[in-house]
């Protein structure tokens, strides 16, 4: 987050420094200037955003979370997404790692009527999960995102191996793996 913090000045003196010359432009009855004006300061406007968009990545985007599975979970391993109740956010990480992900249902969890005949592959009991977990099944998981854990103890059943932490998700997997 420092490093978003980071940008607050340089924004703050680009806007600061567009402003008084669009003022100037304006007060002249410059046009000309003042879209001169505006369309350079998107220039460095643009390149604090994008550094921006940058920093903030791991906490919000799943590409880092995906890389980390991809580089360390091999392709025949289970991966597991405790869902929130918008379980669409699955969409991201299925993207970004080019597998099927397997949602762990929420408590209490009605399914929509339009997954009728699919809620048994797309989604999986917590009891069922946490079998498979102790039973020794090599399986990935990845912890809800909308809901911050300091610590990973109590996500799955122990023993559990954190390949990582982005923002509020954990990577757990019931094996050793280590992101390359």
């Amino acid at each position: 987050m420092s490093g978003l913090l980071g940008l607050v000045a340089p924004a703050a003196a680009v806007v600061a420094g567009a402003g008084v010359l669009a003022a100037f432009a304006a007060l002249g009855r410059r046009p000309d200037c003042l879209v001169a004006v505006l369309a350079a300061s998107m220039v460095p406007l643009a390149a604090i955003v994008l550094r921006a968009e940058g920093v903030a990545e791991p906490l919000f985007s799943w590409r880092p979370v995906a890389r980390a599975l991809v580089a360390a979970v091999p392709p025949e391993v289970a991966v597991v997404f405790e869902s929130p109740e918008e379980y669409q956010q699955v969409g991201g990480l299925a993207y970004y790692t080019e597998r099927r992900i397997t949602l762990l249902e929420p408590p209490g969890f009605v399914p929509p009527t339009y997954l009728a005949g699919h809620t048994r592959e797309m989604f999986l009991a917590r009891a069922a999960f946490e079998r498979r977990w102790r039973a020794g099944e090599r399986l990935a998981f990845v912890s809800d995102p909308q809901r911050r854990r300091d610590e990973p103890t109590g996500l799955v059943p122990s023993p559990f191996h954190v390949l990582g932490r982005f923002g509020d998700r954990w990577v757990l997997t019931s094996f050793p793996a280590h992101a390359g």
